[in-house]
């Protein structure tokens, strides 16, 4: 069964490995221990399969100013998926409870930076 949850402290390393797995390089594995070390993470979400971590999606606060105005949004990435359980709707869950959570926290913009 999949879960989306928060993340804990404890599920680092399970974050880390999972950004590991899911690119070509580990940088977006030190990206989230970058954002998370310097405090800007404000949403790291994980998705668990049967008690293991198969999943993770970080969001980071920003803020857009234009027009004489600025408007909080949040900066989703890294989002990664393990390569053995792509094609699942992993990915697609993670981001509707980014986008629900955003919602209740009264965020207006998400950005998405990456791979379509």
């Amino acid at each position: 069964m999949l879960t989306i949850r928060q993340a804990r402290n404890a599920d680092r390393q399970a974050i880390v490995d999972v950004h590991r797995a899911a690119f070509r390089t580990d940088a977006e594995a030190r990206l989230f221990e970058m954002l998370n070390d310097d405090g800007d993470v404000r949403l790291s979400l994980i998705a668990e399969l049967d008690g293991r971590v198969v999943g993770s999606n970080i969001l980071s606060a920003k803020t857009v100013s234009g027009d004489n105005r600025s408007v909080v949004a949040w900066a989703v990435g890294p989002i990664g998926v393990l390569p053995d359980e792509l094609g699942k709707g992993i990915g697609c869950e993670l981001m509707r409870r980014a986008i629900d959570e955003a919602r209740v926290g009264g965020i207006q913009m998400l950005f998405l930076l990456g791979n379509p």
